[in-house]
């Protein structure tokens, strides 16, 4: 995802033109009368993320947030010109966020522009990383059977769940129990909570709700000793994984007649 970080040197109207200007210098080939949307699109950007602090005379983090609130409401705002520009953007389907500091990303294009002694830095990036919101689904399982509990988090994967876990634990009067876990999508807590009453022997289901960081993850294949396989690339920030997908390596064990263990601990830079 292409994300632009801009960090005004003043609000209000002088400070939206410096902004603009030092989008429109990072397009030098189109039209002059191109909008601030129309620019930003022509970049193929899909966030835009500002400086929370220098952004409509906020003083904090969260006053930022609910003067985004506002332009996604379609209230009026104190910073007309500002105002104009965040409906703009959000009417282009242009994400719109702010953030204390520049997020993690692979800078690509900088432009820094003044007008009458407003400044404001505009930097271009890909964005190394990804964030989402998951709900957690938890219940304490007591008197089902291990089999039962494997059928239960087959149904659950099978209905879409992105994970499900068990962990044992010590209930009242020293019970052993399993604490069933679920993680699924926003929206979908209703549904999941039935296939757990339905599945297991709980006759209670707890949720809440987790922001998380996900590294972004690419495929490739390469050769290797058991022919072609395919590896899975994760990287987050200046973190990055590479490593051999299991089911690439099953298949393979299971026409070389080798171990799979073997083949999951290959690099293709030379065995680990």
């Amino acid at each position: 995802m292409k994300i632009c970080w801009i960090s005004a040197g003043q609000s209000g109207a002088l400070g939206v033109q410096a902004c603009v200007q030092a989008l429109r210098e990072m397009v030098t080939d189109q039209p002059a009368a191109m909008s601030a949307a129309e620019l930003l699109q022509s970049l193929r950007v899909e966030k835009v993320v500002f400086a929370p602090l220098e952004v409509a005379g906020t003083e904090n983090l969260q006053q930022a947030i609910d003067f985004c609130a506002l332009v996604k409401m379609g209230e009026r705002a104190s910073d007309p010109k500002l105002f104009a520009l965040f409906q703009e953007l959000a009417k282009a389907g242009i994400q719109l966020c702010f953030a204390e500091r520049s997020p993690a990303m692979c800078p690509l294009q900088a432009k820094e522009a003044q007008v009458e002694g407003y400044s404001a830095l505009v930097v271009l990036g890909e964005g190394m990383e990804a964030s989402d919101t998951v709900a957690v689904l938890c219940c304490n399982v007591d008197d089902s059977t291990g089999e039962e509990l494997g059928w239960a988090m087959e149904q659950l994967l099978a209905a879409g769940a992105r994970d499900v876990f068990f962990t044992p634990i010590q209930m009242k009067k020293n019970r052993p129990a399993t604490m069933a876990t679920v993680v699924c999508t926003p929206g979908q807590e209703q549904m999941f909570c039935r296939l757990l009453m339905k599945h297991t022997s709980t006759i209670g289901v707890r949720w809440n709700y987790f922001e998380r960081a996900v590294m972004r993850r690419s495929f490739r294949t390469v050769q290797s000793p058991w022919g072609e396989l395919q590896l899975k690339c994760c990287r987050y920030d200046d973190v990055e994984k590479v490593s051999v997908e299991y089911e690439s390596a099953k298949q393979a064990a299971l026409r070389c007649g080798c171990s799979v263990g073997e083949i999951l601990r290959w690099s293709e830079k030379g065995n680990r």
